[in-house]
């Protein structure tokens, strides 16, 4: 892994200044969430006066490391040495900025259509071009419209759209990005669909985890029910007799302790057969949860973008039992040791999701270490 230059952007993606001499560099791309980031470097006024709150910034030259700077530390270590310490997250946490404003006359917004098309329509409504002037994210654009992800019901209104967006992606298992176009000075949004590189398949080259081939490092696993829910309560439109409802579960309907239950709206539907069917759709984004966090060794056989990516299906063999799963996030780091990537498979836990000891907590324990 060659040690990749960090770009400073001010918010019209104009270049302030390259940064190559850096102490520490954690990065981390994650599917549905935003992943974070975290660097160091020596107190100079230089870079004081760049490394601004807002400012973007970009790891290496192909765009696809983009993120916006949101705190900056300055921190005087016991040995006497300063250091500003910079955190963020991925581009697409400025999605966190909007929410899902309803057009003029309309009460909510309702589609129904493949993933794609809603979470593309989504960004350019509320912060792309086709939003209000002042609610547009200057340079956002969205990339050609494949109606890629299985259909989903949307029904929403005044919420958060990175939180719609999540939800969308979770329940077609996609996920999404902005990447920075350099040439065209631009923010990208756009889906990413993973490729199937798991053992039972030979359409494409295989990406395989195992002690054997000298791929992992190190494996862990966790596994739960935390925000897993068994069966919808649908709830449809209001009305003077009150509101209709639907139940809605996967296969037989679960009992005792296996009837996790929970309550949804769809506030536009009125029709039982067609809120347990939207129930059935919204299942998919309360599921059981698997993470699978694994250290790649330095110089592994099979390279991260040549021979596996984001949200591609792997196999990974751990504790005796091999399992094919998406990579859910890639933590890339750059350090006074070596370089490394972690990777995360499956789904973690809601909200559980971070990193956050991978790049903040683990960033100062290298620091005061040296």
């Amino acid at each position: 892994m060659k040690t990749p230059t960090i770009r400073i952007l001010n918010q019209e993606l104009k270049l302030l200044a390259d940064i190559d001499q850096y102490s520490e560099l954690y990065y981390t791309r994650a599917l549905i969430e935003p992943g974070d980031f975290a660097f160091s470097l020596p107190f100079s006024k230089k870079e004081a006066e760049i490394l601004d709150e807002g400012n973007i910034i970009l790891i290496g030259s192909d765009g696809e490391r983009a993120g916006i700077i949101e705190e900056i530390e300055k921190k005087k270590l016991e040995k006497g040495s300063e250091w500003i310490i910079c955190r963020g997250h991925e581009a697409k946490a400025l999605l966190k900025r909007r929410i899902t404003l309803p057009k003029l006359g309309q009460s909510r917004i309702e589609m129904e259509a493949p993933s794609e098309t809603i979470m593309k329509e989504l960004v350019s409504n509320q912060c792309g071009k086709e939003a209000g002037v002042k609610r547009q994210f200057p340079k956002m654009v969205t990339t050609k419209d494949y109606r890629r992800g299985l259909s989903y019901s949307l029904s929403c209104a005044f919420s958060n759209l990175l939180y719609e967006l999540q939800k969308c992606a979770k329940a077609s298992n996609l996920g999404f990005s902005i990447t920075l176009n350099p040439q065209e000075r631009e923010l990208v949004f756009d889906i990413i669909e993973g490729i199937d590189r798991s053992a039972s398949q030979n359409k494409n080259s295989r990406a395989l985890f195992a002690d054997e081939y000298d791929t992992l490092a190190s494996v862990n696993i966790s596994q739960g029910v935390l925000g897993y829910s068994s069966e919808l309560y649908v709830l449809g439109a209001k009305s003077q007799e009150g509101r209709p409802m639907a139940i809605a579960w996967n296969g037989e309907e679960p009992e005792g302790y296996d009837r996790i239950e929970n309550a949804i709206d769809a506030p536009s539907l009125t029709d039982i057969e067609a809120l347990r069917r939207y129930g059935i759709i919204k299942l998919d984004a309360f599921p059981k949860t698997f993470f699978l966090e694994a250290e790649i060794p330095f110089n592994a056989p099979i390279e991260l973008k040549k021979d596996y990516e984001l949200g591609d299906l792997c196999s990974v063999k751990a504790y005796g039992e091999w399992y094919s799963v998406p990579i859910y996030s890639i933590e890339e780091k750059w350090t006074r040791d070596k370089p490394g990537i972690r990777l995360g498979f499956g789904r973690p836990a809601q909200g559980a999701f971070s990193m956050t000891k991978g790049a903040a907590n683990e960033l100062m324990e290298a620091l005061r270490a040296g």
